[in-house]
């Protein structure tokens, strides 16, 4: 609940579901929270529906390409350092760079993002 000019911000990866590659609507892509990323209207209309006016709209475009990098290094080291971490877990590589892969080239083309709104009360 907030009060009047009470804010709320959210903050969440978006994505064109439309745009998005085969790659992106699996399962792995479900567990990254990318195959059923909303667009940032639908955002917009959720918060609206709540009440509330969108007065801040931030892309954060290079925090997602961060992470994306942080776990393409992440199984490269463990590939490195402990394979048979990686087939107790049950990561195949050869699974995961061609997801990793579609993610950085959604990114590059404007499919997926990651998004801070702000709402407020009027």
């Amino acid at each position: 609940m907030l009060r009047p000019g009470g804010r709320i911000g959210l903050t969440d990866i978006t994505a064109d579901r439309d745009r998005l590659p085969p790659e992106l609507t699996g399962i792995a892509a479900w567990v990254a929270c990318i195959a059923d990323a909303r667009q940032v209207d639908d955002y917009r209309s959720i918060l609206a529906g709540a009440g509330l006016r969108v007065t801040t709209v931030e892309h954060h475009t290079a925090a997602l390409e961060q992470m994306i990098r942080q776990i393409s290094a992440r199984l490269e080291l463990l590939r490195m350092t402990s394979p048979s971490r990686l087939e107790e877990l049950g990561i195949g590589l050869t699974r995961a760079r061609p997801v990793l892969d579609a993610a950085k080239a959604a990114i590059r083309h404007g499919v997926l993002d990651y998004v801070l709104l702000v709402g407020e009360k009027p």
